[in-house]
């Protein structure tokens, strides 16, 4: 096991409470990313660090990107498609509309475009949320179908390299799963753990999959992201000058710089962290994926979710 502690750089002023749900647009060279308790889209231009910020009326809990250059924004009841060329929100569909203490948290997309989602019951700050959050795979009409019921913070959503692997985290329980997923139809199988974090590594928080199928999570409250090989052993350590680390994307014209967000609240030693909340930059010379695009066929609109699953 390697530890690195790498140089390095702020992309722009811009400063969010909790920065979440990063990735990179290479047609714009953009970063987009979300401000959850600061109910915002922020999108930055990664050669300037020039980022326009957007406002939403509730929590928004992740962004991802639409093959038609549009980008799905969770809310608490709803997800939403933004075009950013006209600053215009719609709603593509409702996801908890009965339940007003829930909201969306992390996603990720398959490999042919569907949204995989979590939802979670917001909880006073040093608490764990009740175990009622839940899993949907959502397609590009809007229906939806509940994947697995019982998390509490769902995180760590990612696909190994041939999107036949999903990865998932239960932040609070210091746990990652892994399983089997059929990208042509949408299915997943049984789920076993993957890794469980100790204490003092951290919580998994946001992931993404490298080009070599490595799994990264970055290790809120623990300063570091973590590499992990596809058997799950602990490759890399990268050591981070910001206690929150909340996600990671890999980006640049090669795949290769790694972007990550961090929280700038409830911090033990704020004083000392000048880039918690700020967009980050580093390279520690390992290859990543693109973002999966989410493949919209008509305005959504799906009904009720059906009953959730105790597991995938």
């Amino acid at each position: 096991m390697r530890v690195l502690t790498p140089a390095v750089e702020a992309i722009g002023d811009a400063k969010a409470l909790l920065g979440e749900s990063v990735f990179y647009d290479p047609a714009s060279n953009t970063l987009h990313w979300v401000d959850i308790p600061g109910h915002a889209l922020l999108s930055t231009d990664a050669s300037d660090g020039r980022t326009k910020r957007f406002p939403f009326p509730e929590p928004a809990g992740f962004t991802q990107p639409c093959s038609d250059g549009q980008l799905l924004v969770g809310q608490a009841d709803s997800i939403q498609r933004f075009d950013p060329r006209t600053e215009a929100a719609t709603t593509f569909i409702k996801i908890e509309p009965d339940d007003p203490t829930s909201r969306t948290n992390d996603a990720v997309c398959d490999h042919n475009g569907r949204l995989i989602a979590g939802t979670m019951r917001s909880a006073p700050q040093g608490t764990t949320p009740d175990p009622v959050g839940n899993l949907y795979r959502i397609d590009g009409g809007g229906a939806k179908s509940c994947l697995l019921s019982g998390l509490s913070i769902p995180n760590g959503l990612a696909f190994s390299p041939d999107g036949r692997t999903l990865y998932l985290a239960d932040t609070p329980r210091r746990t990652v799963w892994k399983a089997g997923y059929d990208p042509e139809t949408g299915l997943p199988g049984e789920r076993c753990v993957f890794v469980e974090l100790s204490e003092s590594q951290g919580r998994p928080d946001g992931a993404a999959v490298d080009a070599e199928g490595c799994y990264w999570v970055a290790a809120v409250w623990g300063r570091q992201l973590l590499r992990y090989t596809p058997r799950g052993d602990l490759d890399l350590v990268v050591r981070l000058p910001v206690e929150r680390p909340t996600k990671l994307a890999f980006g640049g014209p090669d795949h290769r710089t790694i972007y990550v967000t961090s929280a700038s609240i409830h911090l033990t030693d704020p004083e000392n962290q000048p880039f918690a909340g700020r967009l980050i930059a580093l390279d520690v010379g390992i290859t990543g994926l693109p973002a999966s695009p989410f493949h919209a066929d008509d305005k959504g609109g799906g009904g009720k979710p059906g009953a959730c699953k105790p597991g995938v």
